[in-house]
């Protein structure tokens, strides 16, 4: 999912690739004298870091002094002049940091000037300032016990010259020294760089483009197998015995941790989105555009060029941008430019669905700009969009929005008010009989056709593994509007739907009312907040099923923690919009039992790919999870 209303949980609670707060604490003394009180931290396998111990303070009470290379950054001469007595240390478990070091360090009375290791590394490597320094280290840590590892501590003869200086190695050489053979010219035009870019699958058939989304749900669903195994490894006997079912998983489903089902194709292959946000800026001519960037910021690109060719995008929405680029090529004010941060155009947003609603969000940057002559432009914008669906037979204008924005970054915010200039602040879409109020940042699916069938089988999931006599409570996780829980009133005796941003709880609640469904609730909080109290509710005759669907990056450790720990819950459908991404959760879900997740872990039993998205790499993962 790649909407506004879904960055919004990412912003209210760390997101799941901020991964400090799953590195282990370690204990040195439990680690040195018994290792089986330990546990080694999953950390998703993508995230590692190579840091230089840093900000440390000496202190009298202990005998133990903490030296780091900054210190040596107060005086360059001392620092040019100072030579690294360095040791490598092997055989560590995985996920050793820079604080478990530290600590190790302490307990021995040890002082290290700098110290690099990386959480994917079974080595580090520290540096001394004499040799009497390095061979204390070596002596008391040589064969030392940290967790199931004796680790192993060996002399480096780096006493470099500091005066030598290496030249960079050229780039067509290889680190063997091989000639590398030039790239090919890149031969293609702008707007194919731009239709790569915004659909890199658009060159393919599409039984071409759900061949390789097979393969990428494989290779994350293959690599849970591997990610288990290998920290396996490191892991207790107690917990390795609660992994057995990993292997008998992976042999079933051939190297995969559950059936994948096959691709749920997309009934509509262009043209599909129903919202779309275009940046406004100038082209390679210096011209204003409306479009796409044609790269990141941050790599300094800045030429915006137009989207004709993109398959994605609706015709009418062309037809928006086409008419409204002539308007501001002839408008007195120019186009907002991030260089300089100078310009007054900066973004246009369609929203169009089947009920025949369209909206349109203008956004400006204010600059220096009077009163008196934003108000005139926002009349000029009413009486141009008014004659534009003159222009246009199927453009139906119920909102027309202004935002102003002086956000350093394009984009969507929500920091801002929007003011209608025109029609309403919603707009409506029809979803399985269902008629839903969106608002302008609300999160909507993009694809309404394929989400239809995506959520006839959450719904299908859901129910297929309850008893007939039980009574069913729908637990919604980050839900939103409250379209799956709506969609699916009418199948369970009551729907809780739990969201942080309080704008969506306002529109799930008029969705509901609207839609005369009487058997939900809304709890605006933090899921982890809220689920205690969600059980504490539960009757003994109610069968509880969840339905997590979070942000793209997936939701943050301590949510998986509080789902673990709600003994009652045993049935979980994550529906995931980049599986890449979520995988740490998927891990977590699964993780063998531990003081900090607790009770029983769950197991993924099917999975199935939707293509919501189709032209691009994205796809729709949903992984049904259950444990005894």
């Amino acid at each position: 999912m790649e909407e506004t209303n879904k960055r919004i949980l990412d912003n209210s609670s760390p997101e799941v690739e901020n991964n400090d707060a799953k590195k282990v604490k370690i204990d040195v003394e439990s680690s040195v004298e018994n290792s089986s009180n330990n546990e080694v931290s999953m950390t998703n396998v993508e995230e590692s870091s190579s840091v230089e111990a840093s900000n440390t303070e000496v202190t009298e009470a202990s005998n133990t002094v903490e030296t780091t290379i900054e210190e040596t950054d107060n005086n360059e001469e001392d620092k040019e002049q100072q030579t690294e007595f360095k040791i490598k240390i092997e055989k560590l478990p995985q996920y050793i940091n820079i604080p478990d070091l530290r600590k190790i360090f302490q307990k021995y009375e040890l002082r290290f000037w700098k110290c690099k290791t990386n959480l994917k590394w079974d080595f580090a490597f520290a540096s001394f300032k004499s040799e009497e320094e390095r061979q204390d280290a070596i002596n008391k840590l040589n064969g030392l016990k940290i967790k199931t590892s004796n680790i192993v501590v060996i002399p480096i003869n780096d006493n470099k010259d500091k005066e030598k200086k290496f030249e960079k190695r050229p780039s067509n050489i290889s680190r063997k020294g091989n000639v590398k053979e030039p790239e090919p010219e890149d031969t293609r035009t702008p707007n194919e760089k731009l239709m790569d870019q915004v659909t890199p699958f658009w060159r393919f058939e599409y039984k071409k483009q759900i061949f390789k989304k097979a393969r990428i749900n494989k290779k994350v669903l293959s690599a849970m197998v591997r990610t288990f195994n290998q920290k396996g490894r490191y892991m207790e006997d107690k917990q390795k015995s609660q992994l057995g079912w990993v292997k008998e998983a992976s042999d079933a489903n051939r190297g995969l941790i559950c059936p994948l089902d096959e691709v749920v194709k997309s009934p509509v292959l262009t043209h599909y989105r129903n919202k779309c946000e275009f940046t406004i800026g100038h082209d390679f001519e210096g011209q204003r555009t409306i479009g796409f960037l044609l790269g990141l910021f941050r790599e300094g690109v800045t030429v915006v060029l137009g989207i004709d060719e993109c398959v994605h995008v609706p015709e009418k929405a062309k037809a928006v941008v086409k008419h409204f680029q002539e308007y501001i090529r002839k408008s007195d004010l120019d186009a907002f430019s991030r260089k300089g941060h100078k310009g007054f155009w900066r973004l246009l947003t369609t929203r169009f669905y089947k009920t025949g609603e369209d909206m349109i969000i203008i956004q400006v940057h204010p600059q220096d700009l009077s009163r008196e002559r934003i108000e005139q432009e926002k009349k000029n914008l009413v009486t141009f969009f008014t004659d534009l669906m003159e222009k246009i037979p199927d453009l139906h204008i119920s909102s027309l929005l202004f935002q102003e924005s002086d956000e350093v970054s394009n984009g969507a915010t929500e920091k801002a008010e929007m003011e209608v200039l025109m029609g309403s602040k919603y707009a409506h879409e029809n979803l399985l009989g269902i008629n839903f109020r969106i608002s302008p940042n609300a999160f909507f699916q993009v694809n309404t056709d394929a989400t239809e069938l995506l959520y006839t089988t959450i719904r299908d999931w859901c129910i297929d593994s309850v008893g007939k006599d039980k009574k069913i409570v729908l637990l919604d996780l980050c839900c939103g509007t409250g379209t799956i829980g709506i969609c699916m009133a009418q199948y369970f005796k009551r729907i809780v739907g739990i969201e942080l941003c309080e704008q969506a709880v306002v529109d799930a609640r008029y969705n509901a009312e609207t839609n005369n469904i009487k058997n939900v609730e809304y709890i605006c909080a933090k899921i982890e907040d809220a689920m205690k109290g969600v059980f504490n509710k539960i009757g003994r005759d109610e069968e509880v099923v969840a339905v997590l669907d979070p942000p793209r990056t997936g939701v943050h450790g301590s949510v998986i923690q509080a789902i673990r720990e709600c003994a009652g819950l045993k049935h979980l459908i994550y529906v995931s919009c980049d599986a890449n991404a979520a995988i740490q959760n998927f891990i977590d879900l699964c993780r063998p039992t531990s003081n900090r997740y607790k009770n029983n872990f769950f197991k993924p039993v099917r999975a199935r790919p939707f293509d919501l998205f189709p032209q691009t790499r994205h796809c729709e993962l949903v992984i049904d999870f259950k444990r005894d």
